[in-house]
């Protein structure tokens, strides 16, 4: 097992490390890392959440109660109560404890909102421009040889499963999870958005910048067709809060 630096930067480099382990399949050395990390420094609330993340859980063998017990030593930070809300959420949703997956669920959603300065008139307005959004748009699109087929949910609400039965089908390539979309919209209305997609990147996207939105979408994604010129593309868009 890795042992762990004593600073707060040694820290963060070792969690960078463990990521980028992940990203290159080695979780068990990830892992040993995560749990070093933890053993050193228990309320380290990341660490928790990406430990969390690297397998499924079981009601035999899981970090409930480590979870547990940052959580009630937490000091108020919002952003810790909700990493360490998510890993009690992941972990108790795979033991199979659905009311404290549930009562996670809701710890981490307050402590985000507390921080998002969450609007719900904004959000209401956003709804309404996107179902104003003009159709004409995507119409040009709709007989080009690839054409997109995007699935849109909460998070854990099945999206993965979806798409996975889509794919099984020879004329549609699944993507996975990716924000080529909302790229391209800010792309198109030259704009930052504060989320996903926000009222000002919809404002920005009129007259020819609302029409480069589609080829701008299908030249991000077309390495990932593999040179496959005609099929159908799914690509996964999860919506909601995200520590």
């Amino acid at each position: 097992m890795l042992r762990c630096g004593r600073s707060q930067s040694s820290e963060g480099v070792l969690l960078l490390h463990a990521q980028l382990l992940v990203q290159e399949g080695a979780s068990e050395e990830a892992e040993g890392i995560f749990e070093g990390l933890l053993a050193r420094n228990p309320a380290n609330a990341q660490a928790w959440w990406l430990l969390a993340r690297l397998r499924v859980h079981t009601r035999e063998c899981n970090h409930i109660p480590e979870i547990l017990s940052a959580l009630r030593a937490v000091d108020g930070d919002p952003q810790r109560v909700a990493l360490l809300a998510r890993a009690l959420h992941k972990e108790a949703d795979d033991a199979g404890d659905v009311a404290l997956a549930w009562n996670a669920l809701e710890l981490m959603c307050r402590a985000k909102s507390s921080v998002e300065g969450y609007s719900a008139p904004e959000e209401r307005r956003l709804l309404r421009r996107l179902l104003d959004f003009p159709e004409e748009v995507v119409k040009p699109f709709a007989d080009q040889d690839v054409v997109p087929v995007f699935i849109v949910g909460m998070h854990r609400s099945g999206t993965t499963l979806l798409e996975q039965m889509l794919a099984a089908s020879p004329q549609l390539r699944a993507l996975g999870e990716l924000n080529d979309f909302p790229a391209a919209l800010r792309f198109a209305a030259d704009c930052h958005a504060r989320d996903v997609v926000d009222v000002n990147v919809l404002d920005g996207l009129t007259g020819p910048a609302a029409g480069e939105i589609g080829a701008i979408y299908l030249n991000r994604v077309a390495w990932r067709l593999g040179g496959l010129r005609s099929s159908r593309t799914s690509s996964r868009a999860i919506t909601g809060s995200s520590a």
